[in-house]
């Protein structure tokens, strides 16, 4: 009787890190997400700020030769 109980509760404890495990790959897919994204959010902004302020250089080059 008392390996059945030992036996239930390894069960039970088995079942409760599968649980937990697939909790936490999707929290890590969730969070591999959020970093590509931002990723990608400063990449836009980098570029678009470059290519301001080569503009900007631009403009103020061409005025200090004036």
């Amino acid at each position: 009787m008392g390996m059945q109980r030992t036996l239930g509760k390894i069960e039970q404890a088995v079942d409760t890190l599968t649980t937990d495990s697939r909790e936490n790959i999707r929290k890590v897919s969730r969070l591999s997400h959020i970093i590509y994204a931002a990723g990608v959010v400063v990449l836009i902004a980098v570029a678009i700020f470059s290519f301001t302020a080569n503009k900007l250089a631009d403009a103020l080059i061409a005025a200090l030769k004036k």
